[in-house]
């Protein structure tokens, strides 16, 4: 499957109310960093979700990689963008069930966050069920435990259709709660402290006190 885009979901900052252009701000600049030295995207921050618009060349797989990594990004979905009509999401669909095993099972899960779509969550799913159904006569569906989730975002903009759901790294945006100093002893307990304070958009900054004969090299090299 090809996909032409990235959709990146917030974590905790979709509670920040008047501050959340701040955190969006914040976390699409972390975006740029973690993905620099890597080209062939466009990074597009929004207020509910932020876009990865995918050329040919783009790793999609190193670019979701280095995004699960970073505080503030709930999850992630390569994703097909599809003009809004029946037609366009029923062959979108249909591409999604081409790779489907023989004899598996799949079901169609709708969230309509425009509400002024002329079908319903129920009707759309019947619809492009029907679609696929109608295409492949060794596939069925499974509404409870489905080998396959084919999942449709009906969007202000467009249709959005994925399958699968990267876990991130949740929190807040790095840069977005103060900064602190983090002092690196050598052991495992420093740098855990460091990730969950970072987690809650601290950013830090790192320091270790290298004082022989009371500190090993070891703790030394650990540090760096």
């Amino acid at each position: 499957m090809k996909y032409d885009h990235l959709l990146v979901r917030y974590g905790e900052l979709t509670l920040k109310g008047s501050n959340r252009k701040k955190f969006v701000n914040q976390l699409r600049n972390n975006v740029n960093k973690s993905l620099k030295g890597l080209d062939g995207f466009v990074v597009k921050g929004k207020r509910d979700r932020m876009y990865i618009e995918l050329e040919d060349h783009a790793d999609i797989n190193e670019i979701t990689y280095r995004l699960s990594k970073i505080f503030g990004i709930k999850s992630i979905s390569p994703v097909l963008k599809v003009e809004k009509t029946l037609e366009a999401m029923s062959a979108a669909a249909i591409k999604f069930a081409q790779q489907f095993e023989e004899n598996s099972t799949f079901k169609i899960d709708v969230k309509r966050a425009d509400k002024n779509f002329p079908m319903d969550t129920y009707e759309l799913q019947r619809e492009l069920g029907g679609a696929v159904l109608k295409h492949f006569d060794n596939i069925s569906v499974n509404v409870k435990r489905p080998d396959h989730e084919i999942r449709v975002e009906v969007r202000l903009d467009a249709i959005y259709m994925y399958e699968e759901v990267v876990a991130g790294a949740g929190g807040l945006p790095v840069g977005t709660g103060g900064k602190t100093l983090l002092m690196l002893s050598g052991g495992i307990d420093s740098p855990v402290a460091g990730m969950e304070v970072m987690r809650r958009g601290v950013t830090i900054e790192a320091i270790h006190f290298h004082s022989p004969p009371f500190t090993s090299d070891q703790a030394k090299e650990k540090s760096y």
